[in-house]
């Protein structure tokens, strides 16, 4: 929970009177004068990142960060059957994880949320660097670089943690960045790529990105 407000909701339906959650569900009823109206909140994906290198699975549990290893665990296991693990209390994240990612050599764990991210290393979870922004893309080979989504019409690309150089959105609104062997910006209708070394803008594909 952030205690932030997020959006405001209005269906229209003129006063609301009544609000009920179900147990083990992330539904929300609202009754108003003219009508009931049930929302989900949330997502229902579990925020968490595997390591394919050492085969460590690392998760959210609300603002505490928990691991376990798969390796060694039984590869004909029926799909939906409960596994075995053991499970390592990792320590607890001053935000509130929305989503958490390795990065190319599973060294470091970045953990998102609130508009900010905070780098750990990903064996103690001890600090390595953190900010603010919009959206945080890994690169698929430095290890200590990155990139984020300042705002709208701004990146920033990182290199061995230090910033390296400042890009301005070709596009009149960003929604989106990915990382790998290049930066993708997504917008409301295109996707723009771009060099980690120089930040060079490299091509742009129009396309509505659904994801």
């Amino acid at each position: 929970m952030t205690y932030r407000a997020e959006t405001t909701l209005n269906y229209g339906l003129e006063r609301a009177w009544s609000i009920a959650a179900a147990k083990e569900s992330n539904g929300l009823a609202i009754g108003y004068d003219e009508g009931t109206i049930l929302i989900k909140l949330g997502q229902d994906a579990p925020v968490a990142s595997l390591d394919s290198h050492t085969g460590k699975l690392v998760w959210a549990h609300n603002n505490d960060i928990q691991s376990a290893s798969l390796k060694g665990v039984a590869t004909n296991s029926a799909d939906g059957e409960k596994l075995n693990l053991g499970i390592k209390d990792m320590g607890s994240c001053e935000i509130f994880p929305q989503t958490v990612h390795h990065n190319c050599n599973g060294r470091f764990l970045v953990v998102c949320g609130d508009g900010e991210y905070i780098i750990y290393t990903s064996q103690a979870l001890r600090n390595k660097a953190f900010g603010q922004a919009l959206d945080f893309a890994w690169s698929a080979v430095g290890t200590g670089d990155f990139a984020i989504r300042e705002s709208t019409a701004r990146i920033k690309i990182f290199k061995n943690f230090k910033e390296h150089l400042s890009i301005k959105a070709p596009i009149s609104s960003s929604e989106g960045l990915f990382g790998g062997a290049c930066i993708a910006l997504k917008g409301p209708d295109c996707i723009c790529f771009f060099d980690w070394n120089e930040g060079a803008f490299l091509c742009k594909i129009d396309v509505a990105p659904s994801a």
